[in-house]
């Protein structure tokens, strides 16, 4: 471990922290309403719960409404996909012939290319042979116009229980919902909600929360998610005998490996405490490495002294664990903060608040919707009309596309969009605009966005090419810069730190000794560059810290 004095960090040191600027009109940011019929007819019902595809051009959504296509005439829930490029909207809660659903349909989940919507219905007319009498799960195929269930046994055509809450890998082939059903798998005597996953290529039903050595968890299991692939499985479970050493009583996040079995326990601390209160809904990046929750803990991270719901950011591969729902200015939220969801590299996290203090002038005294650059140490509001207005309700659910740009959301504000005079929840979509392209960072570099001063400061990296060299440096910004052609984050005003040679697994700690209390209130960002034996050059994410 490398270890250097901060005055040699600090000197010359002078962080002006200001609230970010609105960006320039040239971004070209927006905000739309998507939960509309294909004139652009603005519905007469409410609409929520929604899906979006990968590229952020098709959004699933459920609604009440009855004029978003012809011959809606069942007067409740079904589900819908918009195409933002055509403006098209058709409905996907049909049977195989078309016939609408004879009961409500909600909870819509789309596939990476938008093909395939998976959603949970209590009709019973989605499929001929569905005479259970409660909710199941279904895809829709939008180019073959079919429809299937997929809350079956293996090789069987009956549950017996109630099937909700779906997520679909990116390819369609794998579902993953929550049940109550005992006939699913076999010897599913919990008498409890638990977590599934159906093959829809091979037709087998997979058992998910269980232990590594098999024991099917002891208590209520929920909210499913899924990686791109469909490998990795995240849920939420009061059981206590999913992993060893749970002894908190408290709901807990669990991520589950399909390929090699391994049930692990993610709502953790960075040296693996165990939560102090209850952890629920979490969400995956694209290759399940990163796991985004909501947590009511107080001792995940230090200094969480808000005794309100936060989220979280578990790097599976590091162990370290992140407080997301900070402000721009790096303080933690004064209000609760729920329902994150994650770009597919881990950078981007929206999640829904009720704190005021996230970013400046907050205040409509309403729950918003937030995105977090982590590359940048930023939070921003998207939440708002395409003028920059807040919103004058509530807004709820965020989701967030691949790559970032495009987040769709719930809301009640009747003012993010011209002509909104429907007095009922709608859904919208924000578009951030080119620009907002996913980082090339290899190498992962982690350290706590919000540090004590007078507190020795450790930072920590992985996947630095192994007998090369590295350079770690500080800079006031990440405004960028370029090292022998190779692009950094930091800005050119960087500082190098201290350097030494990789080690053969590719990680690294470095030490600053003590911060003084001088840094108090002050903010830095860090960022490793490594050149391999090859000559090539590598980089790691910017880490913003905050000292307090």
């Amino acid at each position: 471990m490398f270890r250097c004095p901060l005055p040699v960090l600090a000197a010359g040191l002078l962080v002006v922290l200001l609230p970010p600027a609105l960006p320039a009109a040239g971004t070209q940011q927006s905000t739309v309403r998507v939960s509309v019929a294909s004139d652009g007819r603005q519905g007469n019902g409410d609409s929520e719960s929604f899906g979006l595809s990968a590229d952020g051009r098709y959004v699933a959504f459920a609604s009440r409404a009855s004029n978003l296509v012809p011959g809606d005439t069942n007067g409740t829930w079904d589900v819908f996909v918009h195409d933002r490029l055509t403006g098209v909207t058709v409905r996907a809660s049909v049977n195989s012939a078309g016939v609408q659903g004879d009961g409500a349909s909600r909870r819509p989940a789309l596939s990476a290319n938008g093909r395939y919507v998976a959603f949970e219905s209590y009709a019973s007319n989605l499929d001929p042979r569905d005479t259970n009498g409660t909710y199941d799960v279904f895809v829709h195929d939008l180019v073959t116009r079919t429809t299937g269930r997929v809350s079956l046994p293996t090789r069987k055509n009956h549950s017996n229980g109630a099937s909700v809450y779906p997520a679909i890998s990116a390819d369609g082939r794998f579902v993953a919902f929550k049940s109550d059903a005992s006939n699913l798998v076999p010897n599913d005597n919990n008498q409890t909600v638990d977590i599934f996953v159906r093959d829809r290529f091979t037709g087998e039903t997979e058992l998910i929360s269980q232990s590594t050595d098999g024991r099917i968890g002891n208590g209520l299991c929920r909210e499913p998610g899924l990686d791109a692939s469909g490998r990795f499985v995240v849920f939420m479970s009061d059981a206590d005998n999913l992993v060893p050493g749970d002894t908190n009583g408290v709901p807990d996040i669990f991520v589950r490996d399909r390929q090699t079995g391994i049930t692990e326990r993610v709502s953790t601390g960075s040296h693996g405490e165990q939560a102090d209160d209850q952890s629920v809904y979490g969400s995956l990046s694209a290759g399940g490495r990163y796991v985004v929750f909501k947590s009511r803990a107080e001792n995940l991270v230090p200094g969480d002294a808000n005794r309100q719901y936060d989220v979280f950011l578990k790097d599976r591969l590091t162990g370290l664990t992140e407080l997301v729902s900070l402000g721009w200015d790096g303080r933690q939220g004064n209000g609760g903060s729920k329902r994150p969801a994650i770009s597919s590299n881990g950078r981007y996290v929206v999640f829904k608040s009720d704190a005021g203090n996230l970013v400046p002038q907050d205040t409509n005294g309403v729950t918003d919707i937030f995105l977090r650059d982590r590359r940048q140490g930023t939070t921003v509001r998207v939440s708002v009309s395409s003028d920059w207005h807040q919103g004058d309700d509530w807004s709820m659910r965020p989701l967030i596309s691949a790559d970032g740009r495009t987040i769709v959301f719930w809301s009640a504000a009747g003012n993010l969009v011209p002509g909104d005079t429907n007095r009922a929840e709608d859904v919208f979509v924000r578009d951030r605009g080119p620009g907002s392209e996913t980082t090339t960072d290899t190498i992962v570099l982690a350290a706590p966005p919000l540090h004590p001063a007078g507190q020795p400061l450790t930072l920590f990296w992985a996947g630095a090419p192994a007998g090369g060299d590295w350079w770690l440096a500080w800079s006031e910004s990440a405004a960028g810069s370029r090292i022998q052609g190779h692009p950094l984050d930091l800005g050119p005003d960087r500082t190098v730190l201290a350097s030494g040679r990789i080690r053969s697994d590719g990680t690294g700690t470095w030490q600053v000794g003590s911060v003084p209390a001088a840094m108090k209130g002050r903010r830095v960002w860090f960022e490793l560059a490594a050149q391999a034996r090859d000559g090539s050059w590598r980089d790691s994410n910017p880490v913003s810290v905050r000292f307090e």
